[in-house]
């Protein structure tokens, strides 16, 4: 059984599933080089008809997450091309006079597309007809299904019935289920996002592979205050929700709970659903007036306040109705590692697993696991999450001869994890390419840079070399599962192997950790490695361990500021041409610049 599973808006993605396991998953950003990707993943789905040399005969379905897409977001590429001006600009020029009841301009996005060449896709697999541009509603939603199945059956080459779609959040809680190694006998899986397939909020029973639907909203508004607060303080939706969870923990809780009382009465929990109380048509323009005499980071902590209060009511509401104590959660708003702690960390949860990467980048796994299992196929929960395309020997080669006679460039082979471990351990910082790359939001040590976490001033060394982040944001930690009992407050055992999880750190040697934590809070978003998930990672940190007495290193992505994390050799040299940084090491060859 062959089975595609794609997702085809914001934070594109492809997934290739063969007999029930997902052998490879990648975002279509890695392949386009543009951060954020809305479109269809066409360059992932080539790579693996050609990489698992598929003929359009093998494939037995191709799954697309989500029934219905709005074709204004994808035909303008929204997330992917919009900067904070445009979001602006959309709020005051359309989305002001559309919800305030006046006339406003139906073409405004429409515009957009025909005036400037950078709303325009030249690799677009799709259509954008007039006859589409005119209607309106659900006759436009299905048109441009019948679109997309016509484009996605053509580009492949397979029959029109081939190409199913599933419903948003299902595939959210399918990945959030089934991507779990510790299956529970009965499970809650709830989900929450800004909206997909007309919900924005789901709760279900599992058991064995029985999903049971227990409540649906499309009014829990969580993720889009929190993405118009992004706007608000003038960072990009989308992409840099993650910078207000940074800056939340600086201001005092007092400050904080002013900005939360002014957003208490959006919203309210009724049993297991979050529905609307007192909800502006407008909420940018809310925030507006109401935050006008609030500091930044105030209003960022007050926020991500008003998220946790409502989240904690949401889950002790389900608790009371199901009776149950392990739950799995998916969805945008589980990305937010300082939510996620405060909802395990409630003393009747037992488990909490959250998936990796669960924003809608990893509804192609989903929907893959959902295709299957409908189909009655066993499907395996995930091992790793190093899905992606590996280093080929040809582009090491390739990088090789680039560099080959540059007299800022020395080349030397056969490395091994001990060398490298003995740069780290000396305070260099090390960028890491090996293997294959890992699939999500987050570097897991094949696509990384890495420094030793107990070196006071490397942040603000790797900062200065390349990655540019904001004053307050923490960088990430990846420590080995022997030495988790040092570092993490973890007594319920939950697991922390994708960065999807925050805990509190041990005092006794929190220096050896410091800069791979939250410099305000002391806390930190782990990756735990363990031997059978990275072999060779394990191996470095080890060797790193023997050195110097610390069992971890810092870990961030290997990116340019603003641009996905890199893939393959090509696009790590070229992050070492435009940086500071040093030293690359691909597989066990280090490329040294003076």
């Amino acid at each position: 059984m062959i089975i595609i599973g794609i997702y085809d808006d914001h934070n594109a993605s492809a997934c290739l599933a063969i007999d029930g396991k997902i052998v490879f998953a990648a975002q279509e950003e890695r392949f386009s080089g543009r951060k954020n990707e809305e479109s269809f993943p066409r360059k992932t789905v080539e790579y693996i008809l050609k990489e698992y040399k598929l003929k359009p005969e093998d494939v037995d379905e191709v799954a697309i997450a989500g029934r219905y897409h709005s074709f204004i977001d994808l035909m303008i590429r929204k997330a992917t091309v919009f900067t904070v001006r445009d979001y602006i600009d959309e709020m005051e020029n359309y989305w002001k006079p559309r919800l305030s009841g006046q006339s406003f301009d139906k073409d405004y996005h429409i515009s957009l597309y025909k005036a400037e060449s950078r709303f325009r896709h030249s690799e677009d697999l799709y259509e954008y007809p007039e006859s589409l541009q005119k209607m309106e509603g659900m006759e436009q939603l299905e048109e441009f299904n019948r679109i997309r199945t016509r484009c996605i059956a053509s580009f492949i080459g397979i029959p029109e019935e081939k190409v199913r779609y599933y419903d948003h959040h299902s595939c959210h809680a399918h990945y959030a289920y089934y991507s779990n190694p510790r299956q529970k006998d009965e499970t809650v899986v709830f989900t929450i996002d800004a909206f997909g397939d007309n919900r924005n909020q789901v709760v279900w029973k599992v058991h064995g592979d029985t999903f049971t639907e227990l409540a649906e909203s499309r009014e829990c508004e969580l993720a889009r205050v929190y993405r118009t607060v992004t706007l608000y303080l003038g960072m990009k939706p989308y992409e840099h929700e993650f910078k207000v969870m940074g800056l939340a923990p600086y201001a005092k809780e007092e400050y904080a709970q002013h900005v939360a009382n002014e957003l208490k009465d959006l919203i309210r929990v009724e049993g297991m659903r979050v529905v609307h109380n007192d909800r502006p048509a407008d909420l940018f323009q809310f925030m507006k007036e109401r935050f006008k005499y609030y500091r930044f980071d105030n209003i960022a902590a007050g926020v991500q306040l008003w998220l946790e209060d409502i989240s904690v009511q949401l889950l002790k509401n389900i608790h009371k109705e199901t009776g149950l104590r392990n739950y799995c959660f998916a969805g945008g708003v589980a990305m937010n590692v300082k939510l996620n702690k405060v909802l395990a960390e409630q003393d009747f949860v037992d488990d909490f697993y959250v998936c990796g990467s669960s924003s809608d980048e990893s509804l192609s796994i989903g929907v893959a696991y959902m295709a299957m299992r409908d189909k009655d196929v066993k499907v395996e929960p995930l091992s790793n999450l190093y899905l992606g395309p590996e280093v080929s020997s040809e582009a090491l080669a390739s990088v090789k001869k680039n560099v080959n006679g540059r007299d800022n460039v020395k080349v030397t082979e056969g490395v091994t994890n001990a060398d490298i471990a003995r740069l780290l351990a000396s305070g260099e910082v090390v960028a890491r390419v090996a293997g294959r790359t890992e699939f999500g939001a987050r570097a897991l040590g094949n696509r990384s840079i890495l420094a030793d976490p107990g070196k006071p001033d490397v942040v603000k060394q790797i900062n200065e070399m390349i990655k540019k982040r904001d004053f307050w944001m923490p960088f990430a930690l990846s420590l080995l599962d022997s030495h988790e009992e040092f570092y993490l407050k973890n007594p319920k055992g939950l697991q922390a192997q994708y960065m999807a999880n925050a805990f509190d750190t041990k005092d006794k040697d929190y220096e050896r950790i410091r800069s791979g934590t939250h410099p305000y809070d002391r806390s930190v978003r782990p990756q735990v490695v363990t031997r059978e998930m990275n072999p060779e990672y394990y191996d470095l940190i080890n060797e790193f361990s023997k050195l110097t007495g610390t069992g971890a290193l810092l870990n961030t992505s290997l990116n340019l500021h603003g641009l996905p994390l890199v893939s393959d050799p090509y696009q790590a040299l070229y992050v070492l041409e435009n940086s500071g940084l040093r030293y690359l090491v691909i597989e066990n060859t280090l490329f040294q610049w003076d």
